[in-house]
Order: C-alpha cells, then sequence, then structure tokens
C-alpha cells in the first residue's frame, strides 16, 4: 500500500511540474506578443455599406457575410 501512495505522490508531483512548464510557455507567448488571429485590412471595396433600414432587414447570417466582408475575412 505504501508502494501505491508513493506512486501516485510521484505521478502528482510530475503532473505539477508540466502544467506550471505549460503555463509558463503560455506566459511566454503572451509576453512575446504573439498574435495568433486578427483581421486582416482590406484596401478593396466591394460594395458600399447598405442602409441602418437595409441592416435592421438582414437575418444573422447575412449580417455574418457583411461583417466578414467588411473585416476582410471573406
Amino acid at each position: 500500500m505504501e508502494e501505491v501512495v508513493e506512486i501516485i505522490k510521484m505521478l502528482i508531483t510530475r503532473i505539477e511540474s508540466l502544467e506550471s512548464q505549460v503555463r509558463d510557455a503560455n506566459m511566454n507567448l503572451m509576453k512575446s506578443g504573439m498574435v495568433v488571429h486578427t483581421p486582416r485590412p482590406s484596401m478593396a471595396v466591394a460594395s458600399p455599406v447598405p442602409s441602418g433600414d437595409n441592416i435592421a432587414k438582414m437575418d444573422w447570417e447575412e449580417l455574418n457575410a457583411l461583417v466578414g466582408k467588411l473585416e476582410g475575412t471573406l
């Protein structure tokens, strides 16, 4: 029984060590300023922005498509 307790203690210590390493690695990425995803600015103007009345009549899919076009991600 003591062997099992020692093994569990070793595993807990190892898990804590791995968690610390992951946390430190994440902090290093955040400190480095690494950006995973940002919208890219778009110089091309495909169409003018619709009026408020047209936007009010849009469903969610159309709104998502409009936002994607404005961000330049679509």
